[in-house]
């Protein structure tokens, strides 16, 4: 998974679990998008909104 953040130049990484759950880089471990993309922002982030799953944002794909 990514979260590009263009107004910051940055782009984040993450994995899902075999669990479901999202893992960032530095190995912490997360339930919930929202939650990780809070853990990278320092503030209050719709991380279903944010990441995104080969092109696709998670909001989305949990839509379908």
């Amino acid at each position: 998974m990514t979260w590009h953040r263009s107004r910051k130049n940055k782009t984040h990484h993450a994995t899902v679990t075999e669990r479901g759950c999202i893992r960032l880089a530095d190995g912490r471990v997360f339930s919930d998008p929202s939650p990780a993309a809070v853990a990278l922002a320092d503030h209050q982030t719709n991380g279903w909104n944010a990441w995104e799953a080969d092109g696709v944002k998670l909001n989305d794909l949990k839509l379908r």
